[in-house]
């Protein structure tokens, strides 16, 4: 997958940074409609790096104060998108955001990660890792895509 290409293409000691959407409880069909195939916890992204051979060296949560209002909006309205009024409560909360930067909090919608690369990989031993998954990274290029060429032709 992604990693695996980051890892082929890395020097050693090159640095990759990811951002991904955290907490597997919050998943639901607006992250469908964006493109994400799952939510990742802490642990479990830190497993998929560490097999792809890199070392986290650095790793956060981020936007704790939208948990809950994402919970209601994918969990309990099974909305399926977000709404221009979405938009503009983000754009209130982003004072908040600002303040929860001041703090380590364990949990939020997003997760930062920094790994280095430890080791090279060889292509064979990671066919069936975690971080071979070229499917959902392929896959959600093309969605985006796709849906990028469709705006352009409304």
């Amino acid at each position: 997958g992604a990693l695996r290409r980051f890892n082929e293409i890395l020097p050693m000691g090159g640095r990759v940074v990811l951002f991904v959407p955290s907490g597997p409880a919050l998943y639901g069909e607006v992250d469908r409609q964006l493109g994400h195939h799952r939510r990742y916890t802490s642990d479990g992204l830190k497993q998929i790096v560490e097999s792809a051979g890199f070392r986290v060296i650095e790793q956060s949560s981020m936007n704790a104060v939208g948990m809950l209002a994402w919970y209601v909006k994918a969990r309990v309205t099974k909305s399926e998108r977000l709404s221009a009024w979405d938009a503009r409560l983000f754009d209130l909360m982003v004072p908040f955001l600002r303040i929860e930067d001041r703090f380590s909090l364990p949990a939020g919608l997003s997760l930062i990660v920094v790994g280095e690369k430890v080791k090279s990989l060889d292509s064979r031993s990671v066919k069936n890792d975690a971080a071979s998954d070229d499917g959902h990274l392929d896959a959600n290029v093309s969605k985006v895509r796709r849906r990028n060429r469709e705006r352009v032709v409304r």
